[in-house]
């Protein structure tokens, strides 16, 4: 059976990305979020960014990607 790169499949109905991993570079978070966006429509994405991740976001507002803060506490019980 022919397989299918990653890069082959569009999911024209899909309007949020979420990650829960940091991407290795800003090319790598562009290429995932814009699996949401597509020619005249808008996307959302959300990245969960740990403490030690920090400099990311860093080198995504040096590339002008802006992003809000949202943040959470956890809480064990």
């Amino acid at each position: 059976f022919p397989t299918r790169r990653s890069s082959d499949l569009d999911f024209p109905s899909v309007d949020w990305v979420i990650q829960v991993d940091c991407p290795e570079d800003v090319p790598t978070y562009v290429h995932r979020v814009g699996r949401t966006a597509r020619y005249k429509a808008d996307g959302k994405s959300i990245i969960f960014i740990a403490p030690s991740e920090e400099k990311f976001v860093t080198k995504l507002k040096n590339k002008g990607i802006n992003l809000n803060r949202i943040y959470v506490i956890l809480v064990t019980i």
